[in-house]
Formats: C-alpha cells, sequence, structure tokens
C-alpha cells in the first residue's frame, strides 16, 4: 500500500467513511492534480483511466466525500464548483481573469475582526484569495 493509499484509508477512518472503490478512486485522483476541476471534468479524466465509473457515482460520491469534510468545493463566481481534496490545510486564490484556482500555504486567521465571534464556535476556516495570476496580470 503507498503512503497516498495509506493517508486515504486513515482519512475514510477518521472521518467515519466506508472505503468505497469509487471513493477511492475520486480521493486518489483529486490528491494527484493540481488542477481544481469540476464533477464533469473529474468525470472524463477518472474514465480516462482504465476504471470506468459513471457520472450518477461522481456527482454522489463527490457530495459524500464533501459532507464528510474529505474533500473541498470552491465556488468560482460565473462558473462551475472546482473540487479539491483537503487532507492537508491549506487555502486558495482565484484568478479573475482566467479563473484558475491555485493552493496557497495555510496561514492563521487575524484576531483582529473576529472580535463578535466570541461566543461562536468555528469549525472551519477557509480564505480564498481573488485578483490576478501572473499570466493575466
Amino acid at each position: 500500500m503507498s503512503k497516498v493509499e495509506r493517508e486515504i484509508e486513515t482519512a475514510f477512518r477518521e472521518h467515519g467513511l466506508r472505503r468505497t472503490t469509487q471513493r477511492l478512486l475520486l480521493l486518489e485522483h483529486l490528491m494527484s492534480s493540481d488542477i481544481h476541476e469540476s464533477a464533469d471534468e473529474i468525470f472524463a479524466s477518472v474514465n480516462r483511466k482504465r476504471t470506468k465509473i459513471s457520472r450518477a457515482s461522481v456527482y454522489n460520491n463527490l457530495r459524500t466525500l464533501a459532507d464528510s469534510g474529505l474533500v473541498r468545493q470552491i465556488a468560482v463566481e460565473g462558473n462551475v464548483a472546482r473540487f479539491d481534496a483537503i487532507l492537508r490545510r491549506h487555502h486558495h486564490f482565484i484568478c479573475d481573469r482566467c479563473g484558475t484556482v491555485e493552493d496557497i500555504d495555510w496561514f492563521e486567521p487575524p484576531s483582529i475582526g473576529i472580535t463578535g465571534l466570541r461566543k461562536h464556535t468555528i469549525r472551519y476556516f477557509d480564505a480564498t484569495l481573488r485578483g490576478q495570476c501572473p499570466k493575466c496580470r
């Protein structure tokens, strides 16, 4: 078993998610790519490989993986949602011009500005930075 497979197996256990062939395929695909694909693009990419998976299975399993916290759905304005495996903490940069989504290293939220949330329990923090990538600038 490879390091990635062990990491995925551990993530399934920690998130209380049953391991299925389809979920494993989708998570392996998302982890092996730095491209943030739409569900249709993931369907096409996975099916170019030797294993075939139905469009409904892709959509249903992406939803299950997102609900469990293993996959993040990234809303890109004016476009379809993109998906990303989130086994490591990171944020995103989205180019306003070309729509490219890039991973950026994790940073903690600034404490200034969240004083109104003292009584809240924050489960998750996600920052999306927007602007122009070097190619579009």
